[in-house]
């Protein structure tokens, strides 16, 4: 470490200086935040793991709950791991270079350079194990969404395969012996595939969810609050957020690869959790509210989308009821005499059923 710092105490310029201070600003920023997040991270995990473990007492170690379990208990251990190599470069890029600003900024890039440095591989390694998981559960909740249909997920599977093994080679570039502009293309591409990836779920489950409300739109014109809740279910169901964070990933890899990059590369290991275990609580509360009326088997619990959907395009039939009142007393002529106007010998009350 000592000979790191000597070959980068040397005279730098004011650009210099400035670009090493907002590297470190943004550094510390982006450790605090993900410190901020891991912590929401972590009683949302905790949350999780009481609901599937001790609420709904799975039965098996190949049970739904328990499946889902292992998942969010590799999240956590990923996003921990993650943190921890945080806060290591941290302590190795301030506290070990003295105080010149220069040898601080360039310390920090270089351990999270993953093309060169291992610690960085192993970043973002993990970060491609966290996709995996995260993109292939929104992969599977599309699948259920849409009635169990494999046409819809054929191009989400296909391009996550191509993500996982190209994010695995990005990650282990040193030791091919590429250069950097090669480990650059790589990450653009695999940033590339990954928000088609995102987009393309988060834009299957959103249709299932939100179709029925513009069907039922033109009917009725007292549905705002239900269409409010639909669309908040629909953000938390397709992971809409994770999304977001993709995307914000593929921007700052093209736009600010120096600076914007490593702190997206900070931020979203525990964002991606997050999202990953709203979705497992969201799914379990399902599962508990409807427990009388849903199997066992089958994951039906993550079915309730689905089922809402065809339940809401179903006709409904109405009975309307009219009846009609004649008056019988006498009454008065223009002449002076009492007449009586018999009841209309028609049905004085009809009933019909309308389909709306």
């Amino acid at each position: 470490m000592t000979a790191m710092v000597d070959i980068y105490s040397r005279a730098v310029t004011s650009s210099e200086l400035a670009s090493a201070r907002s590297t470190i600003i943004s550094c510390v920023l982006a450790l605090f935040i993900e410190s901020v997040l891991f912590g929401v991270f972590a009683v949302a995990y905790g949350v999780s793991t009481w609901i599937l473990l001790y609420k709904r007492s799975p039965q098996g170690i190949f049970s739904r709950d328990m499946i889902l379990f292992f998942s969010t208990t590799l999240m956590f251990l990923l996003a921990t791991t993650h943190l921890a190599f945080d806060v290591y470069i941290a302590i190795s890029s301030f506290l070990t270079t003295g105080s010149d600003l220069t040898a601080m900024s360039n310390v920090y890039e270089s351990l999270n350079d993953w093309p060169t440095n291992p610690i960085g591989a192993a970043k973002f390694a993990f970060y491609v194990t966290q996709t995996l998981i995260g993109d292939g559960f929104m992969i599977y909740r599309a699948y259920i969404v849409w009635d169990r249909m494999w046409v819809v997920i054929v191009a989400p599977s296909i391009l996550l395969l191509v993500e996982v093994v190209l994010g695995y080679i990005t990650s282990g570039m040193g030791s091919l012996n590429a250069t950097p502009a090669q480990a650059k293309d790589c990450v653009d591409i695999w940033c590339i595939i990954s928000v088609v990836l995102n987009i393309l779920c988060s834009g299957l489950i959103m249709k299932r969810i939100l179709w029925p409300v513009s069907r039922v739109r033109a009917c009725t014109t007292t549905k705002t609050k239900s269409i409010r809740r639909r669309v908040v279910e629909s953000v938390i169901q397709s992971a809409a957020i994770y999304s977001v964070a993709s995307i914000s990933f593929g921007i700052t890899s093209f736009l600010s690869p120096n600076i914007g990059f490593p702190v997206c590369h900070s931020l979203f290991p525990p964002v991606i959790g997050l999202v990953f275990l709203l979705i497992v609580i969201r799914i379990n509360r399902n599962a508990s509210n409807g427990d009388s009326t849903t199997s066992d088997t089958g994951m039906r619990y993550l079915q309730d989308t689905s089922f809402q959907s065809r339940l809401s395009s179903r006709p409904i039939t109405v009975f309307t009821s009219v009846t009609s009142v004649y008056d019988t007393s006498p009454r008065r002529a223009s002449f002076g005499e009492i007449v009586s106007v018999p009841p209309p010998t028609a049905a004085a009350s009809t009933e019909k059923a309308e389909q709306v």
